[in-house]
């Protein structure tokens, strides 16, 4: 089953294709949150990004991939977690604009190369499926 047709069922509150999609990418958002707050703050992460996911699931647009929606989402929690711990550490000379300086330019999706290309290559599959739905003579327009 491919994940759009899992994303579907998720949305219609399948709790199994929920799990599928849980599976299928909790490991990769860990490793992705642990670059940021470290392994076992990173885990509490993204299983809260996944609730929100599965409570908010109706304002999920049907896609091909929810890849880039979730590395956002766990990237914005990633980051409020530093905000909220620079706020009871008090580390000389730190605060919360050079957490975002020092995280952003690194991980952050728009800034960081791998990131990108991450983000790049879902886009150019959902235009290439998009593409092969036209009729042939338009689909040589786009190739």
């Amino acid at each position: 089953m491919e994940e759009r047709d899992y994303i579907i069922r998720f949305k219609a509150g399948d709790r199994q294709a929920f799990n599928a999609l849980f599976e299928m990418y909790w490991a990769k958002l860990v490793s992705y949150s642990a670059l940021i707050v470290g392994e076992q703050a990173s885990k509490d992460i993204v299983q809260n990004v996944f609730v929100k996911v599965w409570v908010s699931r109706d304002s999920i647009h049907e896609c091909e991939t929810l890849r880039p929606y979730l590395m956002r989402a766990v990237y914005n929690a990633s980051l409020n977690m530093l905000r909220n711990r620079a706020k009871f550490i008090s580390i000389e000379g730190v605060d919360g604009s050079m957490i975002d300086f020092l995280t952003a330019g690194k991980y952050g999706p728009d800034d960081s190369e791998i990131i990108r290309k991450l983000y790049t290559s879902e886009r150019d599959m959902e235009i290439e499926a998009a593409i092969k739905l036209l009729p042939p003579r338009c689909q040589e327009i786009f190739r």
